[in-house]
C-alpha cells in the first residue's frame, strides 16, 4: 500500500478486489469444491447437544417466577414453564420508564437438543434450548440469529432461591440472585 497520511477507505477496498480479483478463472478444484460442499452441509444442520435426564425439580420449579435483585441488564424476573408439549422460558426486564410495567421476551426452549426459535422482538429472532446439568442446575443457551452473539444462562435452583449465572460472547457476565414468592 502506498505511504499516505490517510487512506480513503473507497481506495482500500479497490486495492483487495485487485489483489483478490483474477482476470482468468480457476481451474477446477473437485477437493476444495468437495470440502467446500460438506461445510455447508455441515453448517446446514444443526448439532444437537446431549441431554441428561429430568430431575423432580422440574415439576416444582415450573411455572414460579423468580423476581430477581436489581443489575445492570435490567433483568427483573425470569420464569421457567417446562411441564407440557410447548416448554419456554420468560425472562423479563425492567424498561426504567416510570409507571412502565416490565418488558416480556417469551420463547421456546428446546428440552431435545435442538433449538427453538422465539417470534420477533426489538432485539430480533432468538433461538433457545436448555438442559439440566445435574439436579438442580438448568442450562439455556440462547442465539441472537443474525448476530453473532450466544448467551449461556445457567439457572441454579436452591429452594425458593435462583442464581442466574449469565455469560455471552460479547464478554458480558454476571450473577444475579433472585427468589421466588
Amino acid at each position: 500500500m502506498p505511504d499516505d497520511e490517510y487512506y480513503p477507505l473507497p481506495r482500500l477496498i479497490d486495492d483487495i478486489v485487485a489483489a483478490v480479483k483474477s482476470e482468468n478463472a480457476l481451474p477446477p478444484d473437485p477437493v476444495g469444491q468437495s470440502g467446500l460442499a460438506a461445510s455447508v452441509a455441515a453448517a446446514a444442520n444443526e448439532r444437537t447437544i446431549p441431554v441428561g435426564g429430568t430431575p423432580a425439580l422440574q415439576q416444582s420449579i415450573s411455572g414460579r417466577t423468580y423476581h430477581l435483585e436489581e443489575n445492570r441488564f435490567h433483568l427483573a424476573t425470569i420464569s421457567l414453564r417446562l411441564a407440557g408439549d410447548a416448554p419456554m422460558w420468560i425472562p423479563a426486564v425492567n424498561t426504567g420508564k416510570p409507571g412502565a410495567a416490565s418488558e416480556f421476551f417469551p420463547g421456546p426452549v428446546g428440552l431435545d437438543g435442538r433449538f427453538r426459535l422465539a417470534a420477533p422482538n426489538r432485539f430480533g429472532v432468538a433461538a433457545a434450548r436448555g438442559r439440566w446439568v445435574g439436579a438442580s442446575r438448568f442450562e439455556i443457551e440462547r442465539r441472537i440469529l443474525g448476530t453473532s452473539v450466544t448467551q449461556h444462562w445457567l439457572l441454579t435452583f436452591d429452594g425458593d432461591d435462583v442464581t442466574v449465572q449469565f455469560v455471552d460472547t460479547d464478554g458480558n457476565k454476571v450473577d444475579i440472585h433472585g427468589h421466588s414468592e
